[in-house]
C-alpha cells in the first residue's frame, strides 16, 4: 500500500499462510492428492487424476471474487483490504458438499473412471455440428444417426 492506500492487494500463497508449507512447491495435482479431490474421483478404485486443473482455474476465480468485493467494499467506505486465498482454500471450496455430514444425509456420489457425475449436464454427450456456413440447412435425423456412429476424423458433411 506504499504505492496508494486505496489499492486492492491479492496474496494467494499455495498452502495459504501456514507458515511450516511455506518452502514446499504447490501446484495443482499436488493439491489433488493431498486433498483427498483424486481419492474421491477414484471411488472404491485407484485415485483418478483430474485433467481439468481445478486449483490453477478456481484460485483465480475465488481471488477474482474476492477483489471485486473488496471493491465494493471501497466504494461504501473508502478502505482498502487485502483479499487472501490459496491452492488449499480452493480445495477445500471445491469439496465442500464431501466435509458436510448431518443425520439422514444422503450418500455422496463416488467417482470412478466410469462416473458421469450428479447431474446429466455434466456427462460428456456426443455433438455434432448442425450447419455452417452461408447457407446452413438442418440434417435429417437419419443422417444424425449415421454421423453418430462414425469416429471424430471420419465426421464430415
Amino acid at each position: 500500500r506504499s504505492v496508494s492506500d486505496d489499492l486492492i492487494l491479492v496474496k494467494s500463497p499455495g498452502y495459504g499462510f501456514d507458515e511450516s508449507r511455506a518452502d514446499q512447491p504447490a501446484f495443482d495435482p499436488l493439491l489433488q492428492a493431498l486433498g483427498g479431490m483424486m481419492s474421491t474421483q477414484g471411488g472404491d478404485g485407484e485415485p483418478v487424476f483430474l485433467t481439468v486443473p481445478v486449483h490453477d482455474a478456481a484460485t483465480p476465480i475465488i481471488a477474482a471474487f474476492g477483489v471485486v468485493t473488496a471493491m465494493y467494499h471501497r466504494t461504501r467506505t473508502g478502505e482498502a483490504q487485502t483479499v487472501y486465498t490459496s491452492l488449499a482454500q480452493t480445495t477445500a471450496a471445491a469439496q465442500a458438499a464431501e466435509f458436510v455430514d448431518y443425520p439422514g444425509r444422503p450418500k455422496v456420489d463416488q467417482g470412478g473412471l466410469t462416473t458421469k457425475g450428479p447431474m446429466k449436464t455434466i456427462v460428456i454427450l456426443k455433438t455434432v455440428a448442425i450447419g455452417s456456413g452461408p447457407d446452413p440447412k438442418g440434417l435429417p435425423a437419419s443422417k444424425l444417426k449415421d454421423l453418430l456412429e462414425v469416429s471424430w476424423p471420419q465426421r464430415t458433411i
